[in-house]
């Protein structure tokens, strides 16, 4: 699966109430008559509004305290065909859109959260998203659906969230895909703090690693870079419990896209790797250091951190292919100063569980 921008987009339906004792509000009130009239009681919001919910998010009077769950349905019968931009990461087109749900909620006290979407057949379909933006419609992060689940990290401070779940493939399915939005809080200092000791990866000599160039202005955002020669540096394989990071520099080099130095290294996901966080730790408030994940050999980044910032850690949690090779691409942003700088990336891997 493969997803992300088209994220406009993303503000769709589904439909009914439940119950949960860490949501502070209860979905009450009438439903309408679709595929997405489903009850169970787990959930603390079920989708009521699915032929509207695609423009007008729906509000769920929910306020998060330390876990919510947001149920709802990708209608099969909402299908629309034609390109879609649904790479917020690399741009990338998808044939159509199954269905599109949103939903608001409310946060009182800052906090960090982690949210996964969950759904039995949300496997088969080319992309599904998961997607959280602020009241001012600020993207602020983003999943991929990756095996079974998609999951991101948000850091919210108090006021209202819009989360959206969409569904795309290229032609209209058989039936209708029921999904799970459930919200926790996380600690993310403690779950993945920076690399102190394990396996250190050190990038060679030769730095000739880009593999990969990146241009918000081209669609797609990400292709490979011109050279011949280029190949990402390691690998090596991660496992849930292990301790692993990438130790390296960003040259003063200033190629012809939005960044300057760019680095590659490849990963190899072990078998009970279905979930990893990368933590980019930066040694110089001068640099802002980006990076993207894809899978060996392909261009569509699928996850990462475009954040525009120089004085604080970047992270990002995201779903992925157990047994899979994975690009990690870092990169400088233009407008650097003080180059070479050094920076360090931890490497987090975790075995999801519902």
């Amino acid at each position: 699966m493969r997803v992300i921008a088209g994220l406009a987009l993303l503000v769709s339906a589904c439909g009914d109430g439940a119950v949960n004792p860490d949501a502070d509000s209860r979905d009450v009130g009438p439903r309408d008559s679709s595929v997405d009239a489903f009850i169970d009681p787990s959930c603390d919001y079920t989708e009521q509004a699915d032929a509207t919910n695609d423009t007008s998010a729906e509000a769920t009077t929910l306020t998060f305290a330390s876990q919510a769950v947001l149920c709802g349905t990708i209608d099969h019968s909402h299908f629309a065909g034609g390109a879609v931009d649904i790479g917020a990461y690399d741009g990338h087109l998808a044939g159509g859109t199954v269905d599109l749900d949103s939903y608001t909620f409310t946060v009182t006290t800052t906090t960090d959260v982690l949210m996964h979407v969950t759904g039995v057949g949300a496997e088969a379909l080319d992309d599904v998203i998961l997607h959280v933006r602020s009241s001012s419609m600020q993207s602020l992060a983003s999943a991929h659906f990756e095996g079974d689940h998609g999951t991101l990290y948000a850091h919210l401070t108090p006021g209202t969230y819009t989360a959206s779940v969409g569904g795309f493939h290229a032609s209209s399915v058989a039936a209708a895909i029921q999904y799970r939005v459930k919200i926790v809080t996380d600690a993310p200092a403690t779950r993945c703090p920076p690399f102190t000791g394990g396996s250190l990866l050190f990038e060679p000599q030769s730095n000739d690693n880009d593999v990969l160039q990146y241009s918000r202005s081209l669609v797609p955002h990400t292709s490979l870079t011109p050279s011949t020669t280029d190949a990402p540096s390691g690998s090596f394989i991660i496992f849930p419990g292990g301790g692993y990071a990438i130790g390296a520099s960003a040259e003063d080099a200033n190629p012809s896209d939005d960044y300057m130095d760019r680095d590659t290294y490849a990963v190899v996901a072990g078998a009970m790797t279905t979930q990893l966080t990368i933590r980019v730790k930066r040694y110089a408030t001068t640099v802002d250091f980006d990076f993207l994940v894809s899978y060996a050999n392909s261009e569509e980044a699928f996850a990462g951190n475009l954040d525009t910032a120089t004085a604080e850690d970047e992270l990002a949690t995201f779903a992925v292919q157990p047994g899979a090779t994975l690009w990690l691409w870092f990169g400088a942003r233009d407008g650097a100063t003080g180059l070479p700088q050094s920076y360090d990336a931890t490497i987090c891997p975790e075995t999801f569980s519902p």
